[in-house]
């Protein structure tokens, strides 16, 4: 859940032009803007429960939200979840999901640490009427291909069984997605080891 902003949006005249981490944001969406640290940045079209609750989000990776690739989790999961809306004027309910409806900009930063738009990435994820997934979930197709093997090769960190599993359906970026997995798979043993730990500081 995000906090209420209106202390600032009820002395603004305009609307937020779109927002980042539930903050409202006023100047025109730059990756700039997004992240000092980030290596990718994206504008998206977000929706709630509630078909008023629509906004523009600004999101980057690396961060809390996404550790790894935007690009790759977008290949992937053919979707990009952030998770809470923005707390606005009762447009959305605090604590509903969200699907992202569609990437309006995506951006990536170069070698020479320049930032470089890529209209590639720049798709429509939901259906306007029905809200169905316009994309494939390729994690999911491999996944039920492969059988009891997919969770092992996860286990096991095998980025090249991963590789060709996701190949085997047609994924693209396989190595890029291959390696979102196995990133995604440290991160939820170290958020469960962190968790035992906090535990038994607590407990004692």
């Amino acid at each position: 859940m995000h906090l209420d902003y209106s202390d600032i949006t009820d002395r603004i005249s305009e609307a937020p032009r779109w927002w980042l981490d539930g903050v409202p944001r006023y100047c025109e969406f730059s990756p700039d803007q997004v992240s000092i640290y980030a290596k990718e940045a994206a504008l998206l079209l977000i929706e709630g429960q509630n078909p008023e609750g629509r906004f523009e989000v600004g999101v980057s990776s690396p961060s809390f939200t996404f550790r790894t690739s935007l690009r790759a989790s977008l290949v992937a999961y053919g979707e990009l979840y952030i998770g809470d809306p923005p707390n606005y004027k009762g447009r959305a309910t605090p604590h509903m999901s969200t699907g992202t409806v569609s990437v309006i900009q995506y951006w990536r930063m170069d070698d020479r640490f320049g930032w470089k738009r890529d209209s590639t990435f720049e798709v429509r994820m939901l259906d306007d009427d029905s809200d169905t997934p316009l994309l494939p979930n390729y994690v999911a197709l491999a996944r039920n291909q492969a059988g009891p093997a997919w969770e092992t090769a996860i286990t096991a960190r095998d980025a090249l069984t991963l590789r060709s599993m996701l190949a085997s359906v047609g994924c693209p970026l396989c190595d890029e997605a291959a390696q979102l997995l196995i990133m995604k798979s440290l991160t939820a043993q170290l958020d469960r080891e962190l968790g035992r730990i906090w535990s038994e500081i607590v407990v004692k």
